[in-house]
């Protein structure tokens, strides 16, 4: 492959320089976090975040969380997480996500029995250093706003007994990532194509905190 490549980059005056890799990791996106915070739409804001450390942790296209205008009604919805409260004495009390990617590029449309649909699972941060990347704490935040979550705040999530964590299961079908209205949330879930602008917005506000440094 690597000898097809090359033949062709001759033929057709390709450049052939190596590039540096980008690399995004957790304090990248605590800079892009930081970024945002002043923002108006903070909860806007705060979903963009839980995508962008989906990025990070499992690598989803954006079509797997939004909507597709070509495949109206496909989205991630509530009924994609699952809550779990850890029994293992070492981490006894504390809550596991489960995450399933049910919308997988050319996959959709087909038959339910052809999907392949993989599910991943997260454990909260052991080292407060990585909280920035915990997944966990961030969807249970959303879940207990959204409604979706019958529950207070985050301790009293932990305190809760069952194995599976309860939740509202008239949302199940609703969309996780919802499109902005104004300074709030819409009901009409997001469009795929709304991510990479937001991250590219949070990339020009760090280039400007920076160049004012």
């Amino acid at each position: 492959m690597g000898s097809l490549i090359d033949v062709l980059a001759k033929k057709y005056n390709l450049g052939t320089a190596s590039r540096a890799k980008v690399f995004f990791g957790l304090d990248e996106l605590s800079v892009l976090f930081d970024a945002l915070r002043l923002e108006e739409n903070v909860q806007n804001t705060f979903q963009h975040f839980i995508a962008w450390q989906m990025g990070l942790n499992i690598g989803p296209r954006p079509s797997s969380l939004g909507e597709d205008p070509f495949w109206p009604g496909l989205f991630m919805a509530w009924e994609d997480i699952v809550y779990y409260r850890i029994h293992d004495n070492k981490e006894a009390g504390k809550v596991m996500v489960e995450v399933t990617l049910r919308h997988m590029k050319g996959e959709k449309g087909l038959s339910k029995t052809t999907i392949i649909s993989p599910t991943f699972t997260f454990y909260p941060v052991s080292n407060s250093q990585n909280l920035v990347g915990d997944l966990t704490i961030s969807l249970v935040i959303l879940g207990i706003k959204r409604g979706r979550l019958p529950f207070k705040d985050y301790k009293d999530v932990e305190r809760c007994t069952e194995r599976i964590i309860p939740v509202n299961h008239d949302m199940d079908k609703q969309p996780v990532f919802l499109k902005p209205q104004g300074e709030k949330l819409s009901d009409e879930p997001l469009s795929c194509s709304a991510f990479t602008p937001k991250l590219k917005s949070a990339c020009e506000k760090v280039s400007e905190l920076w160049d004012r440094t």
